[in-house]
């Protein structure tokens, strides 16, 4: 079930892959970001014959043009607080992805769509908000306490950065690594 990295994720040969795009923010690249653009960027550009839809929550920006076999939209509402996460991700892309006949969705940040049957490659980073809440305000924490247990069992596959996280995240959750 797990992985260490999208790169070593072995893709069946398909046509259309949807990517939770959220986080790319022209300027404002965080860690997740990065790591998404360069994922995307990579993946993108290793398969040119897939079709690719980058999702984000706000007006896609013309700064992540990966291709031409690459389309950028964006879905209401704005995924900001947790609550719209989870109408973001449950009920917005699960229709998204059923419209556009999505292959696979794959979510770089941790969150994936509890209410479709497409398949999900979900990344989770790490779990610090489990062993540090007080590093969040509370209704982040307690909403990822919530959910990531849910998103990491529901995962098609599940990749993680790093060994540690990867068993972090196996002995929390009870999921086999």
């Amino acid at each position: 079930m797990f992985t260490t990295g999208l790169q070593s994720y072995n893709f069946e040969p398909m046509s259309r892959i949807a990517l939770n795009a959220r986080l790319l923010i022209p300027g404002k690249l965080e860690g997740t970001g990065r790591f998404t653009h360069q994922c995307y960027k990579r993946l993108i550009g290793s398969r040119p014959n897939d079709d690719f839809l980058l999702i984000f929550d706000r007006k896609p920006p013309k700064d992540f043009n990966y291709g031409l076999n690459v389309e950028a939209i964006s879905l209401l509402p704005p995924a900001r607080r947790p609550w719209l996460f989870d109408i973001w991700f449950d009920y917005a892309i699960t229709r998204k992805l059923k419209t556009w006949k999505a292959d696979i969705f794959v979510s770089t940040d941790g969150y994936i769509s509890r209410r479709t049957d497409v398949p999900q490659l979900n990344v989770i980073h790490d779990i610090n908000f489990e062993h540090n809440p007080e590093w969040l305000p509370s209704r982040y924490a307690n909403h990822f306490k919530k959910r990531f247990p849910e998103y990491a069992r529901r995962a098609s596959k599940l990749c993680t950065v790093s060994e540690f996280s990867r068993h972090d995240i196996a002995d929390t959750y009870s999921i086999n690594s």
